[in-house]
């Protein structure tokens, strides 16, 4: 079987410049045909000569809606004609890449993180990125996830979290993606000692890396 056409989305905001920078070369790494970076509206960011680039949403966190939003919005850029994507992956600019992307089921593909962070929430469980999706899941995600926004599920604003309530409220097709290691950060030694054991035992893509250190300390 062919490999499928594939975009690489890469959301990032101003002060993460130098990250996304020192990161493409790992972002090169997915054997991704298409690679879109995504920046927040009104500021300058300067992407790296090879990819393309779109503005979408503001330079803000845990915003009601912003988040899953722009999610949404970044998954509708991806469906654009013009770059002719059977698979759309999704990442925040803290992750790297160590070999290509596998192959991936049809449906919605990604590391399962964990279950109900509180008790406020409504998802069951919830995913980090690498997002992996076929075109057609996407193209519904985006539409029942509008649905949801417009209904105020926001899972308190993490895309996280959104997902995880998402995927189970419209019985996406979803598979856990194993052999790649995420925490929000590895500012924890042990966290950062994990990631380095999982890249060791051939970890495809790790998620989290914030700093230079850091890097040097996966690949070392």
């Amino acid at each position: 079987m062919s490999k499928p056409r594939t975009i690489l989305a890469v959301q990032a905001f101003p002060r993460a410049v130098d990250i996304v920078a020192r990161h493409f070369p790992y972002y090169q790494m997915a054997g991704a045909d298409v690679m879109l970076g995504i920046g927040t509206v009104g500021d300058p960011f300067h992407w790296p000569k090879g990819m393309e680039s779109t503005q979408i949403g503001i330079d803000g966190y845990l915003i009601e809606r912003h988040l899953p939003k722009r999610l949404l919005d970044t998954l509708e850029a991806c469906l654009n004609p013009k770059y002719g994507a059977e698979r759309i992956v999704v990442i925040e600019y803290d992750a790297v890449f160590l070999k290509p992307i596998p192959e991936t089921p049809d449906g919605f593909c990604a590391l399962e993180a964990g279950g109900r962070p509180t008790p406020e929430f409504k998802c069951e469980r919830f995913f980090h990125c690498p997002w992996i999706f076929d075109r057609d899941t996407a193209a519904t995600v985006v539409v029942v996830g509008r649905e949801m926004i417009s209904e105020g599920e926001l899972e308190h604003g993490s895309p996280d979290c959104f997902l995880g309530l998402l995927v189970d409220r419209f019985g996406i097709k979803t598979t856990h993606l194993a052999g790649n290691f995420s925490k929000n950060s590895l500012d924890i030694e042990r966290d950062l000692l994990a990631a380095r054991d999982a890249v060791r035992a051939g970890a495809w893509a790790v998620h989290g890396v914030k700093t230079e250190a850091q890097l040097k300390a996966l690949i070392s």
